[in-house]
């Protein structure tokens, strides 16, 4: 049988003192529930703020891959086409010698063994130029072949035929465009290789940060 012992100044039993003990221990631990209830709130909350931020980054990289994608379609079209001056080498009965190399190199570019006489044959052949793109390789080999000869300079041909002049001044900036959307074309296939790794790494963590959310709630 435990005895109870009376302090001499505050008249306290020992089991006065356990009692406090316990009260104490209860209210710890009632704070420490809280605390965790707290704590836990907080959590839940981060981890929607972070998955609300990941969506958003998911969004916006998706964005921008449509954009990108829209980019590489997109072609320069402020060189008019010299549709008149085309329909006008239908009316010459030979290739001028000093042209020979300029229309060899047309013939090269857009298939065809006789470049006047498939205008002369062909209606759609200038509709057929004017939609026309060139591969990578088909692009590389008429710089390697064409591209430093005399003869397809703006300056020779300017006293030769006005016709063949505009002509001239189109196809450079054809062959610049085409080089351009190239060299443009590979640097979006980079870009959007580099936000589709991005992408699906967001959508990892957006998985996670679900998964997460899902748990704590059931807990």
């Amino acid at each position: 049988m435990q005895r109870n012992y009376m302090t001499t100044f505050l008249g306290f039993t020992v089991n006065d003192v356990q009692d406090f003990k316990t009260l104490r221990r209860r209210f710890d631990e009632s704070v420490q529930h809280q605390n965790s209830i707290g704590e836990g709130i907080n959590l839940l909350t981060d981890y929607e703020k972070n998955l609300e931020l990941e969506q958003q980054k998911c969004n916006q990289l998706v964005d921008d891959i449509r954009k990108l994608r829209t980019a590489g379609k997109s072609r320069d079209t402020s060189s008019c086409f010299p549709f008149r001056s085309f329909l006008n080498l239908r009316h010459w009965r030979k290739t001028p010698k000093s042209l020979k190399t300029f229309f060899r190199a047309l013939c090269h570019l857009f298939s065809t063994d006789d470049f006047l006489n498939e205008l002369r044959r062909n209606p759609n052949f200038v509709k057929t130029i004017q939609k026309h793109h060139l591969s990578q390789e088909k692009l590389i080999e008429f710089e390697k072949t064409f591209s430093r000869l005399p003869e397809l300079s703006s300056d020779y041909i300017r006293h030769k035929s006005s016709d063949a002049y505009q002509i001239c001044l189109w196809l450079h900036h054809y062959l610049k465009d085409e080089h351009n959307s190239r060299t443009r074309e590979l640097q979006i296939e980079s870009e959007l290789l580099q936000l589709n790794i991005d992408l699906s790494i967001t959508q990892k963590q957006i998985d996670r940060l679900q998964e997460k959310i899902k748990i704590f709630k059931i807990t």
